[in-house]
């Protein structure tokens, strides 16, 4: 079953990630794919495992809160995700929009250690 980076990115908004990364999931893994759909996969990953790194930074709940190491596992995770998407992809339209988030990632990550360390 393969089917759009679009319907992917919709189920991520609205609430579905697990649905969304096995859509990009299969959109990498599905030998039909083209490159293009294989990177708009690897793209939307990214953005999942960043957003799931925001969340986990965002906890102000003592009970709920993850270790430190855990979420900075995660938004390494991420960077991780977002080179190697920058790397494979370079003429990729959305290639500049990954290095504009890896920045912002940078950042956030750099915010929470802060934040997390005082």
């Amino acid at each position: 079953m393969v089917t759009s980076a679009p319907f992917a990115d919709a189920l991520a908004r609205r609430g579905y990630p697990d649905l969304a990364k096995e859509v990009y999931n299969n959109l990498i893994n599905d030998p039909k794919s083209t490159s293009t759909k294989r990177a708009e996969g690897q793209y939307g990953l990214a953005l999942l495992i960043y957003t799931d790194a925001r969340v986990l930074a965002g906890e102000r709940n003592e009970k709920r809160r993850s270790p430190m190491e855990e979420v900075l596992k995660r938004f390494d995770e991420a960077d991780q995700a977002f080179a190697k998407f920058i790397q494979e992809s370079a003429s990729h339209p959305r290639n500049l929009d990954a290095k504009l988030t890896r920045g912002k990632l940078l950042q956030d990550k750099a915010e929470y250690v802060t934040r997390a360390s005082s």
